[in-house]
């Protein structure tokens, strides 16, 4: 069964909106933890921090974390997800093109595994 293009444009047309949807929707969820985070370890904080700390230096601060958050947060998501989208599209039409693809696959991923597990012990500082 053949699809009109026109069907499939709208199809691609309603996958790009709910991944944008999904992408602005996690941004404003983070952006309101971050926010309530910072809000709680505010009004948590001894009052001599209140005596030498401004309040416009406090304003300012909430206000460039939570810019940042709005404006890097959904391009970051959006382009990990179009990354995501192609890699497994890529895979799909390999496996589909040549099954015995998945001999090669396998090892590859379990390489990569091992990588992200090394990098992450030796080069993160958590």
């Amino acid at each position: 069964m053949i699809m009109s293009l026109s069907l499939c444009l709208s199809f691609l047309g309603l996958i790009s909106f709910t991944m944008q949807l999904f992408v602005y929707l996690a941004a404003y969820i983070a952006s309101r933890t971050l926010h309530s985070s910072i809000l709680s370890g505010v009004l948590h904080a001894p009052m001599f921090f209140f005596d030498t700390t401004p309040i416009g230096r406090i304003i300012n601060r909430f206000a460039k974390d939570i810019d940042s958050i709005d404006t890097s947060l959904p391009s970051s998501f959006s382009s990990s997800f179009g990354t995501l989208t192609s890699v497994l599209i890529t895979v799909i039409i390999l496996l589909y093109g040549s099954w015995l693809a998945i001999f090669a696959l396998i090892p590859l991923a379990i390489l990569f595994a091992y990588v992200q597990v090394f990098q992450r012990r030796f080069f993160c500082n958590d």
